[in-house]
């Protein structure tokens, strides 16, 4: 109920206040939507949100405070229209987030589709373009808005203290709160699609904690409307407060998709490779030259069987880069190397074993010396018995022994912070799939140094369309 006396007012004008940090917010996303995590929640859609949010958490309460005297239409369009059109764009950028999951995993992790499936993924992948978004955008909030659109011209005499004291304000709220809570189930519906084994950026919890979120706001206010009407709940009316909670409701929608994602730029890094301890690196110094292997077998070789997994040396690589060093793990692979005939023995002590070598470490300085005498006790050997060239084994107690220091610290903190660390390579898959997606469908200023064809532009485009028409085809 609108209030002329400024006292009731306050609570609505302190809500007006803080919600004036959101044309800001919402620059600061626009020019960074190209920018890794915004990029990937279909930021054209989430803006078109952003922009509809931010209109009526700050038009309506003008509105409601200092607009009874303005004309019904004006109330109308803020206070109804632009809800339904944050519901709108919501659910929009909700389906278009599943479709680009579905394709992701259809293309890069092969996932199993029926023909019929890829053919429904081939028809609403051309949600993923932002000129249709837009288009989707303005077809479905006409379609939406048109019985407001009747309203309009039927009570466009009318002021808004009048339109706000008729029984016409209550079915208008009534429709309105119907809509928000059908956008709310059918978001939940949608994020149960997003697929956990690609939703690296948390865009599954996002949406389903924004439609839960919003549908216990609008609901709450639903029932304090009812109870304005069917009990005269006078403090209610006179202080607004159903009206804040539907605003409360729309930045919720705005903070957790618009604003969190900017926080998240700095941290992407941090959010792509999964959650890990934050730890000092461990100092090499401070490791004794003398030291010997006291790690039980089994833990080597449950490494060594981990580091011949698929993708485990890269995952293991980009941890001890994060978090401690790579110097053993790059040592072990070079003697990998050598066992497969890609390098020589003289590659493995330059680069490992010999004094000032690049990949000196505390196990290599222990060692180099003893394999130092090793190899020039094999070269000069009888060749007519023994040959010149070294057994394959040779350097296998070198490995061992990078094996059993990284056992002692990295590869227990390995275990311990992340099961996430282990799908790191997967992850980083889904989201160069993601980024695979995104091209097809977004035209991206090329290189300065590059001048492609329009043939080149329209093979990009089209790409998608042929490799989903291949996958019906099979």
């Amino acid at each position: 109920m609108l209030n002329n006396t400024s006292l009731h007012s306050i609570p609505l004008c302190v809500c007006w206040c803080a919600y004036l940090y959101m044309p800001a917010m919402l620059y600061i996303y626009v020019t960074n939507m190209h920018l890794p995590p915004i990029k990937y929640c279909q930021p054209y859609l989430m803006t078109a949100t952003g922009i509809f949010c931010t209109f009526y958490c700050i038009l309506a309460p003008l509105v409601y405070i200092v607009g009874a005297d303005w004309p019904a239409p004006v109330a109308i369009v803020c206070g109804y229209i632009l809800p339904c059109l944050i519901c709108v764009s919501f659910i929009l950028s909700a389906g278009a987030v599943v479709v680009m999951y579905k394709i992701t995993d259809l293309i890069v992790l092969h996932s199993h589709f029926s023909p019929a499936q890829v053919k429904r993924l081939s028809f609403y992948r051309k949600l993923l373009y932002p000129k249709v978004q837009v288009v989707a955008v303005a077809a479905c909030g006409a379609m939406v808005s048109a019985p407001y659109s009747i309203a309009v011209y039927s009570f466009r005499g009318l002021t808004t203290a009048e339109l706000l004291h008729s029984s016409h304000d209550t079915v208008l709220w009534a429709a309105t709160c119907t809509l928000a809570l059908l956008a709310g189930i059918g978001g939940i519906v949608l994020s149960a699609q997003m697929a956990p084994y690609i939703d690296n950026l948390g865009l599954r919890f996002t949406y389903r904690r924004s439609c839960y979120a919003g549908s216990i706001l609008v609901a709450l206010s639903a029932m304090l409307s009812t109870l304005e009407i069917t009990t005269s709940l006078v403090w209610a009316r006179n202080y607004n407060v159903h009206y804040i909670f539907y605003t409360l409701a729309a930045q919720y929608f705005f903070f957790f998709n618009l604003v969190v994602p900017l926080r998240q730029l700095a941290s992407f890094q941090r959010l792509l490779f999964g959650r890990y301890v934050a730890s000092t690196r461990a100092a090499s110094s401070s490791a004794s030259q003398s030291r010997k292997a006291t790690v039980p077998a089994a833990q080597t070789d449950e490494l060594e069987q981990y580091l011949h997994s698929p993708h485990g040396t890269a995952s293991f690589f980009e941890f001890c880069q994060r978090d401690f060093r790579t110097e053993e793990i790059r040592a072990w692979q070079l003697v990998e190397q050598f066992k497969h005939g890609n390098v020589t023995e003289h590659k493995v002590l330059s680069t490992c074993l010999l004094p000032q070598c690049p990949l000196a470490c505390p196990t290599s300085i222990e060692w180099g010396p003893l394999y130092v005498k090793r190899v020039n006790s094999w070269m000069h050997r009888d060749t007519d018995i023994v040959g010149t060239d070294l057994p394959r084994t040779f350097f296998d107690e070198f490995q061992v022994a990078l094996l059993s220091a990284l056992c002692e610290d990295v590869w227990l903190r390995f275990k311990e912070q992340s099961m996430e660390w282990k799908d790191h390579n997967r992850r980083r898959k889904s989201l160069e799939g993601m980024d695979t997606v995104l091209r097809m469908v977004v035209k991206q200023a090329p290189p300065e140094v590059v001048s492609p064809t329009p043939a080149a532009d329209n093979d990009l485009l089209e790409s998608l369309d042929d490799e989903l028409a291949s996958m019906v085809h099979h």
